[in-house]
């Protein structure tokens, strides 16, 4: 992918264009947000490592830790392909004979090909994508009225209720 198709992607994006992304000579139609993909990424962002920005040594820091990164690939192509895609299992033809998940494919070949600039640019464009204020309302909202509360309580002569 180059800066020229991620622009595109951009400004399909904005003006709410159907977009898709092009990654090692297939083209994968990017998924509408869902809070379905944004639950999905969110357990995958949980699994990433930590980092103290304030350490002197950060540069250590990072190289100590990026062998436990790998799941960035995975997180990007959850992005894009999105959790229902995702979950129906997908294969890809990536050989004469041979198959292989499409999530597993897409998360290697994100990894051992794109840049790091590249990566981050598509995340970020997805984070915009994702509705994250919208889901945040509505879980917020949710939160407020307490539909998950438990209810009172009460003693009878045959037991608790």
């Amino acid at each position: 992918m180059n800066n020229q198709n991620i622009e595109r992607s951009v400004a399909d994006a904005i003006l709410q264009k159907e977009t898709s992304v092009t990654i090692g000579g297939h083209t994968f139609k990017v998924a509408q947000p869902t809070p379905a993909t944004l639950i999905m990424a969110s357990a995958l962002i949980a699994e990433l490592p930590t980092f103290d920005v304030n350490s002197n040594h950060i540069i250590v820091d990072i190289l100590a830790k990026a062998k436990d990164a790998e799941v960035i690939g995975k997180i990007v192509a959850t992005f894009i392909l999105g959790a229902k895609r995702i979950k129906e299992k997908r294969t890809i033809k990536t050989g004469l004979f041979r198959k292989q998940n499409e999530i597993e494919w897409l998360s290697d070949y994100i990894l051992d090909n794109l840049q790091c600039s590249e990566i981050s640019q598509i995340i970020n464009q997805r984070l915009l994508d994702m509705q994250i204020y919208d889901f945040f309302a509505l879980t917020t909202s949710l939160s407020i009225a307490s539909i998950t509360k438990p209810t009172k309580e009460v003693e009878t002569a045959s037991g608790v209720l």
